[in-house]
């Protein structure tokens, strides 16, 4: 009997002292998740190897309730009402294509096929080719002509397969930049809302989403290869 009394509390010392596995849910869009997160997550399983991190990918804000998505990836100013918001990365805009294409100035342009990204639901991205050549002033051009995508991460892969001119936020494709499979040979580049992460204020002392959140936020920051002068 006593016996099994002490062999009853060593059980509850040792559920005590191993941590729990915890499963946590982040939404993103399909280019953030390929593109930024992935890449990073063998760090998270260094950092804290008892959190499972699932991906769910949509374009689409999802609910925070714990049952879709516990937290999110979102690009806006970070004022969500319910959520608190922490800001990722800049979410720059700039004309990006393989070196293989003679492009260097941007008045070549109307000779390129123009690239497009078309989010479900949306007849563009937040900035596209007709925003762009208002600001460049590039005559000539027809912004609207090009194939378009519904997915980043298809534009991108058109753009390093040398057909076309994407118009991309740099961050989503900073590694490319400093590997040189694609470049941004001119401006203007273009701000948009910056990405953050979000998720309920209600859980602000849950220390699984904390552990994630210093983990994301802990990440180098992203730096993009500066622009040849000229």
């Amino acid at each position: 009997m006593l016996g099994g009394a002490f062999g009853s509390i060593a059980e509850a010392v040792e559920r005590v002292r191993t941590p729990q596995r915890r499963s946590l849910t982040l939404s993103a869009t399909p280019a953030v998740a390929s593109r930024w997160l992935v890449p990073r997550l063998p760090q998270l399983r260094e950092a804290c190897a008892d959190l499972d991190l699932r991906i769910h990918v949509s374009h689409e804000p999802v609910a925070l309730d714990g049952v879709e998505a516990d937290a999110a990836i979102r690009y806006g100013h970070g004022r969500w009402p319910g959520l608190v918001a922490y800001k990722l990365f800049d979410n720059v805009f700039a004309p990006v294509c393989s070196p293989r294409l003679d492009l260097d100035d941007p008045h070549q342009l109307p000779r390129h096929t123009l690239l497009h990204f078309a989010p479900p639901g949306s007849r563009s991205a937040p900035v596209d080719w007709r925003v762009w050549q208002a600001r460049a002033r590039v005559s000539g051009l027809d912004a609207e002509a090009g194939p378009v995508f519904s997915d980043e991460t298809h534009t991108i892969s058109a753009a390093l397969a040398g057909q076309g001119v994407a118009l991309m936020s740099l961050a989503l494709v900073a590694d490319e930049l400093r590997a040189g499979s694609l470049r941004s040979p001119f401006g203007p580049e273009l701000e948009a809302a910056p990405f953050h992460l979000v998720y309920p204020q209600t859980r602000l002392e849950d220390c699984w989403l904390a552990t994630l959140r210093d983990w994301i936020l802990g990440l180098p920051p992203l730096e993009l290869p500066a622009r040849p002068p000229g």
